[in-house]
């Protein structure tokens, strides 16, 4: 069960469609690569899901740990809908959130749906927008270990809490 639980994560987390950026004036690349350090079941989903940490070092947040649960929401076998929301918060303190959702088959590993879309945060991310996609990082027993994160982000250096 834990291998078809990793592999059933790892699929949910790797969606590689774009997901759509906001309208701004200069989106910026943004680029992340964390290591996973907890994996555990997630409380606060009905129907089951996991919470997961990671830390790393990305564009426009330099080092920072990411808390990220994926709840899954509906099974018709061999399909398994799912939401996911995050929270990357930077070593500054800002937090940045995000959000996915969509559907992944077990059988084939096909997955449906946009990419992750920032909405907003604390600090300088407090308005950010934009988007991407995901890809996990594998051990050789197909657990889930990081993810590689790309796409575009817009947000206002100058916001600050007050």
């Amino acid at each position: 069960m834990r291998r078809l639980g990793g592999a059933l994560v790892a699929g949910l987390l790797a969606f590689s469609i774009a997901g759509p950026v906001a309208a701004a004036d200069h989106p910026l690349k943004f680029d992340a690569s964390s290591s996973a350090v907890s994996i555990g079941q997630a409380a606060v989903c009905p129907r089951g899901g996991t919470a997961t940490t990671y830390v790393g070092r990305g564009t426009h947040l330099g080092l920072f740990a990411l808390h990220e649960t994926v709840c899954y929401t509906a099974f018709a076998l061999p399909w398994i809908d799912f939401t996911v929301r995050s929270t990357y918060e930077a070593a500054n303190g800002d937090l940045l959130y995000s959000h996915a959702s969509g559907s992944f088959n077990v059988d084939t590993g096909q997955k449906v749906g946009p990419g992750f879309t920032f909405a907003g945060g604390t600090g300088r991310f407090a308005h950010a927008t934009g988007g991407g996609r995901s890809q996990p990082v594998f051990d050789s027993d197909w657990n889930i270990v990081g993810l590689r994160q790309v796409g575009e982000i817009a947000y206002n250096a100058s916001d600050r809490a007050d």
